[in-house]
């Protein structure tokens, strides 16, 4: 008697195409899952650091900032000591938990590699103010009169990080 229980090679065949095929329908689906995660990882770290930069001005009672530099896709958290022709001078932050500067630039990031800095713009400018109120302010340190925003692309997606002028809220979407 013949032992019927083993598979045939058509059956493994067959197996592997069913799942080449599902693979295939899966990959549009999953590359932009991916795209997407990047992107949020970007925004969300962007986000967290505005937020720090906010709560140093309010703790320290000085003003603090974070300039969107799109020409060259560099950020940076600063301490502001002053302005020279309404420019900040700004003394880079320490990342509390790396200690190395609190800057980042997107093309030399491996975890931030394709991103772009689209747009900045907080009162017109690329550099976005706290008060020691957590209020944005512009580089007179008047309180800003209309919010401003920051957007972050990566590939065909797009991240858009909102600061309200009055309140000094940070919202974002996708």
């Amino acid at each position: 008697m013949r032992d019927n229980s083993g598979v045939t090679i058509v059956e493994v065949i067959l197996c592997v195409l069913i799942l080449a095929i599902v693979g295939l329908a899966a990959a549009p689906w999953l590359g932009n899952a991916l795209k997407e995660k990047k992107l949020n990882g970007a925004v969300t770290e962007v986000v967290s650091a505005i937020q720090y930069v906010q709560s140093l001005a309010i703790s320290r009672q000085k003003v603090f900032g974070i300039y969107f530099n799109s020409s060259s896709n560099k950020i940076t958290c600063y301490e502001n000591d002053g302005y020279i022709m309404l420019t900040p001078v700004m003394t880079t932050l320490l990342n509390p938990l790396t200690k190395k500067d609190y800057e980042w630039n997107f093309d030399d990031s491996t975890s931030f590699q394709g991103l772009d800095i689209i747009m900045a713009n907080f009162g017109g400018e690329e550099w976005l103010e706290f008060d020691s109120q957590g209020i944005p302010v512009d580089m007179s340190g008047d309180p800003l009169v209309l919010s401003g925003a920051l957007i972050i692309g990566y590939a065909d997606m797009q991240g858009k990080i909102g600061v309200d002028a009055v309140t000094g809220n940070i919202s974002y979407s996708n």
